[in-house]
């Protein structure tokens, strides 16, 4: 198992996990055909972006990426496991990785969490500050921010 830089060759398999991992959740084929730009990884974004994969026996598992918003705040942007992996551990494995890669450089994290997700990522000492409204009308995400 290792967590490596991704290539720019991976956008269609990290598509495809991103893609599986959001349905993983019970939203509908209208709602995720809504958000099929948004869930698309392309090569330029994987240029543009620090992205990681997990491999497990050569298996994409999952990954996570982010980017600098300021000179010392961080966002991450993406975090999805493989349906058949959530639950297993590979989050927190992949969340630990990101903390640890970014603590050195930048003083605070900020993320855009699904509603279902904010207790995964209060676990690690995340605080809701606000709401985002999402594409889908009455629906919000949750701004949360860690100090570092």
């Amino acid at each position: 198992m290792h967590i490596t830089d991704a290539l720019p060759e991976d956008h269609e398999a990290l598509t495809r996990l991103t893609k599986a991992s959001k349905a993983y959740w019970g939203f509908d084929m209208e709602i995720m055909e809504q958000w099929s730009d948004e869930l698309t990884i392309t090569q330029t974004y994987i240029e543009e972006h620090f992205v990681y994969k997990l491999l497990v026996e050569n298996i994409l598992v999952g990954y996570y990426s982010y980017f600098e918003k300021e000179s010392k705040l961080v966002k991450l942007d993406n975090l999805f496991i493989q349906p058949e992996y959530i639950r297993q551990g590979y989050g927190t494995l992949l969340m630990k990785n990101f903390l640890q890669r970014v603590s050195e450089k930048y003083n605070e994290v900020t993320l855009d969490a699904e509603p279902l997700s904010t207790d995964f990522y209060a676990n690690f000492g995340f605080k809701i500050v606000g709401q985002l409204p999402s594409t889908i009308e009455g629906r919000f995400l949750q701004i949360m921010t860690k100090i570092l």
